[in-house]
């Protein structure tokens, strides 16, 4: 399911209480677009990144995303070093992140650059701050790349409220590119 720019407009558009089962791509997706609501749905064995969001200001509450595949493993593609996660985050601008669960991905849980340190002026008046995300069963818990500034302006980011268990390689992962 994808969302490709969709503006407000005064109207609410949502996926909630859905399950996507057997995915050979991203299950979940909004590109270009702002105010998608997002609330406990369920993702199961999908082929890459289990939900990704490009958009703005995006709602994610209260989703399971379980049992992610690695297609380089899977695709029988020993040079693919791409790296993806169950939430796939990093291109989002002011997501707001409360009570997801990322388990059981062959990669990483969740893909972000967090939060700014400073959640004021248009990041604390359109977000809640993020809490009450898990990761368990992954390479890395929360993995961020950081290619430039945040994009809230911010020379800051920051990382809150995240439970990580049994991740096997690093409970964060970041590196400065």
């Amino acid at each position: 399911l994808a969302f490709l720019d969709i503006e407000r407009h005064g109207r609410k558009s949502s996926v909630s209480h859905c399950s996507f089962n057997y995915n050979y791509n991203t299950a979940i997706g909004t590109f270009n677009s702002e105010e998608v609501v997002l609330e406990n749905n369920v993702i199961y064995r999908v082929l890459g990144k289990g939900v990704e969001d490009q958009g703005i200001s995006n709602k994610w509450h209260y989703n399971l995303v379980s049992y992610v595949l690695y297609e380089g493993i899977h695709l029988d593609q020993p040079l693919n070093f791409e790296f993806h996660s169950c939430f796939q985050m990093e291109l989002s601008h002011m997501a707001e992140m409360i009570g997801n669960v990322a388990a059981g991905c062959e990669r990483g849980g969740f893909d972000t650059e967090g939060e700014p340190c400073d959640t004021t002026g248009e990041w604390a008046n359109k977000t809640a701050a993020w809490e009450g995300n898990e990761v368990h069963g992954a390479m890395h818990g929360v993995r961020g790349v950081i290619k430039s500034s945040h994009k809230s302006g911010s020379g800051c980011l920051a990382y809150r409220n995240f439970l990580i268990w049994n991740a096997y390689d690093d409970g964060f992962y970041l590196q400065a590119a």
